[in-house]
């Protein structure tokens, strides 16, 4: 089961509080139905407690908001994923936005940005290892093989169910475990998700057919279109976009071998943040020489009128 807030500020269109509490995954496994009960009942009470957590106290005062006039609400969800072993996990979880600050080659930031990643990893609070792209254009590279290998996914995030009687005092992911990727080889349908390096020829090949190094890119998914993955997430954010009125980001899960085939879980939908405002940098007078630092090309878009010193 997972645990987890519905605040009122969380999906506040100006400055939305997500991630600011906290969400606790119990296995639900103790043969006593009377501990189960009283796990969920402490996973309940230490939800609403991060209220006065220090991030979300640090939170409250970078917004401006009341502690005293937020309301929340409790919500238990049955954890998207299947058993296999010793472990529970989705073959996939992320999240997803419609609106993609900094779009590669021919993508267009009405094109939206995808991140996934096997297991729970890509919704913990720490981040971690993660695979990006566009939902519209999945087969266009976001790095380059090479770069994928170095920096991919070494382990994943995964429910111990063995572990009966979790600690929650020891905070949101004392029910949790960073297993070794090659425990997730075991499952048959991993092939879907992952790619092998092939050295010799210094290129991804997808699937686990042959041997060598593993990268969780869902090449199979992604280029070859073993599922509309990337098309049903399009349409998630299409449809969220319409309803909202405003760019959306969304939190999914994807598992392939529920009861009635593969399932992609819409968790969460809320505001995304971003400014509208038009910000124009007028440099025409500006002699490069008194510039703290000048380049032909930028990222991002923002301002910060607190900085008065460099």
């Amino acid at each position: 089961l997972a645990v987890r807030s519905s605040g009122l500020f969380e999906d506040m269109i100006l400055v939305p509080f997500a991630g600011a509490y906290e969400t606790y995954v119990i296995p639900n496994s103790h043969p006593d139905p009377e501990a189960r009960l009283a796990q969920l009942e402490s996973a309940v009470k230490l939800v609403y407690a991060s209220l006065f957590s220090e991030r979300a106290r640090s939170r409250f005062g970078a917004t401006g908001y009341a502690l005293e006039e937020e309301r929340m609400a409790v919500v238990v969800q049955e954890l998207a994923g299947s058993r296999r072993g010793r472990w529970f996990y989705p073959h996939a979880s992320g999240g997803a936005q419609s609106c993609n600050y900094y779009p590669l080659a021919y993508a267009r930031p009405e094109d939206g940005i995808c991140v996934a990643a096997l297991g729970l990893g890509a919704l913990s609070p720490e981040g971690g290892s993660a695979f990006r792209f566009c939902p519209r254009y999945p087969s266009l590279e976001s790095a380059p093989p090479k770069r994928l290998l170095e920096g991919g996914q070494r382990t994943f995030r995964a429910l111990d169910m063995e572990d009966a009687s979790p600690d929650l005092g020891l905070g949101e992911g004392a029910a949790l475990a960073d297993v070794d990727l090659s425990e997730a080889e075991r499952d048959p349908l991993f092939g879907l998700l992952a790619s092998t390096w092939d050295a010799a020829n210094d290129r991804l090949v997808p699937g686990v057919a042959c041997a060598g190094p593993r990268v969780v890119d869902f090449g199979n998914i992604l280029k070859y279109e073993a599922l509309p993955f990337a098309e049903a997430v399009s349409m998630a954010l299409e449809i969220g976009e319409k309803a909202m009125r405003a760019a959306v980001e969304i939190e999914y899960a994807l598992n392939l071998d529920d009861p009635g085939g593969a399932a992609l879980y819409l968790l969460q939908m809320r505001p995304l943040v971003r400014s509208e405002e038009p910000t124009d940098a007028e440099m025409d007078g500006a002699a490069p020489e008194d510039c703290f630092i000048v380049s032909p090309r930028s990222m991002g878009n923002g301002r910060d009128s607190t900085v008065s010193d460099i």
